[in-house]
C-alpha cells in the first residue's frame, strides 16, 4: 500500500462522562496492565499548559497561540481551522468550506465538535493544536476571519 492515501473516518473527541452518557453499554480495557503507571492522570497535562514544543516545527503562525486547540476539516482539498476559542458559547454553526455548506454542532461541556454535510452525513475532522494543523495545512482558511 506504499503511496496509497489513507481515508478518514468520523470520531468523537470527548470526555468519558459524555461518552458514557451517549453509549452506556461501553466497556473499557482494564488498567491492570502489568506496568507501574498511573492511568488516572494525563501524562501530558503540563505539556498542554506550557508554550514549549517537544520537537521543532518547520512553519510557525502567529495567528493564534501555538497550542490553541482547533477543529480542522478537509473537504475536496480545501482546509479550514475552527479555533475552539471562537466556538465557545455557540451550539450550532452553519458555515462553508469552499462552496460546500457544513453544520458544526459544538458541545461546550465536553469540548466536542460533530460536523455534518448538507445531506446529514457526518464529516471526519481532527482536533489538534494550532501549530500542528498549520504545519500540515499552511494554506488553511480560518473560521471567523
Amino acid at each position: 500500500m506504499t503511496g496509497a492515501r489513507l481515508g478518514t473516518i468520523p470520531f468523537e473527541d470527548t470526555t468519558w462522562g459524555a461518552w458514557k452518557k451517549k453509549y452506556p453499554d461501553t466497556l473499557v480495557l482494564s488498567t491492570d496492565t502489568g506496568h507501574n503507571r498511573d492511568y488516572r492522570s494525563d501524562p501530558y497535562a503540563s505539556y498542554y499548559r506550557s508554550s514549549r514544543l517537544l520537537f521543532p516545527v518547520e512553519k510557525e503562525s502567529k495567528e493564534f497561540d501555538r497550542k490553541e486547540k482547533v477543529v480542522g476539516i478537509e473537504r475536496n482539498r480545501k482546509f479550514k481551522a475552527y479555533p475552539v476559542s471562537r466556538l465557545k458559547g455557540q451550539k450550532t454553526i452553519s458555515d462553508k468550506i469552499g462552496e460546500e455548506p457544513i453544520t458544526i454542532n459544538w458541545e461546550e461541556s465536553s469540548q466536542t465538535a460533530t460536523i455534518f454535510d448538507s445531506k446529514g452525513n457526518q464529516i471526519p475532522h481532527s482536533m489538534s493544536f494550532w501549530y500542528a494543523w498549520y504545519n500540515f495545512h499552511p494554506d488553511t482558511e480560518i473560521y471567523g476571519k
